[in-house]
């Protein structure tokens, strides 16, 4: 199989792994019904999963250069929780934590991890499912 279709299953693997956990968010988030924007759906998950993917695919070899993507998401990420703690005194940090885990399953997905990337996948959405009920 050529490289570039590597690159394009395992792109689509890590989309699809990102929209399980944006899927299982959004459902959160009607079900609560508390009309507060939050971080993290379907798009956002699935986005952060590409992310993920791509810096690996692209600075893997670059440690600075992952280094700081690595380190300015993460910096996203905690700005994200800030903002929503202080226009919702009472949010946690679930939705956050879980876009750091989508971030590991793309790059997981680009270190062809896929077993590896789908079982934390799968115990993520299973622990955010359960985490209301």
């Amino acid at each position: 199989m050529p490289q570039e279709l590597f690159f394009i299953r395992d792109l689509i693997i890590a989309l699809l792994l990102g929209s399980l956990i944006g899927i299982e968010r959004e459902r959160s988030r009607v079900e609560a019904g508390n009309g507060h924007h939050e971080f993290g759906g379907v798009r956002t998950m699935s986005l952060i999963a590409m992310f993920g993917y791509l810096v690996h695919e692209l600075f893997s070899d670059q440690l600075i250069v992952f280094t700081t993507f690595v380190l300015g998401f993460w910096s996203l990420i905690v700005a994200s929780y800030v903002v929503s703690s202080i226009q919702n005194k009472n949010s946690g940090a679930t939705t956050e934590i879980a876009g750091i885990f989508v971030f590991l399953i793309g790059i997981l997905t680009a270190m062809d991890q896929h077993l590896f990337a789908s079982a934390i996948a799968l115990l993520v959405a299973i622990l955010l499912f359960f985490k209301g009920q």
